[in-house]
């Protein structure tokens, strides 16, 4: 799987991204770390506890990462997760966050398939040298 393709899966703009970031090198460090960032389960939690103020950080850290790096929908719905925080309406943020939920994993599961397809082309290529 390509870089390119695993933005497909998302449904998320590659050449927006490609364009905003300069260099498919540099977005495949940004979304490798993204999948391995906790910002969405911290928001999970910061929400079920009712915790609005530290949410709306999470949430706000999740719009930019997300906007950055190209994933449309996930920034899309991290702005109105925000937006319902900062109108102090819990019931709809954890509404909102529980509909994206499916999308995140789904982004999450094609960065991680891209991440190891690409490992194991490399560690193939490293022992065909051998």
């Amino acid at each position: 799987m390509t870089l390119k393709e695993c933005y497909e899966l998302t449904g998320s703009d590659y050449e927006a991204a490609l364009s905003r970031l300069g260099s498919e090198e540099v977005m495949d460090v940004i979304v490798t770390m993204f999948a391995k960032d906790d910002t969405f389960t911290a928001l999970k939690s910061l929400i079920a506890a009712g915790n609005t103020d530290e949410a709306q950080r999470a949430a706000h850290k999740l719009k930019g990462v997300t906007s950055n790096i190209g994933f449309g929908l996930l920034a899309s719905s991290s702005t109105e997760i925000l937006g319902a925080l900062r109108n102090n309406d819990i019931k709809a943020a954890s509404a909102i966050l529980n509909m994206t939920l499916p999308l995140y994993e789904r982004t999450v599961a094609a960065v991680n398939a891209y991440s190891e397809q690409k490992k194991a082309a490399s560690e193939k290529k490293s022992h065909s040298r051998s």
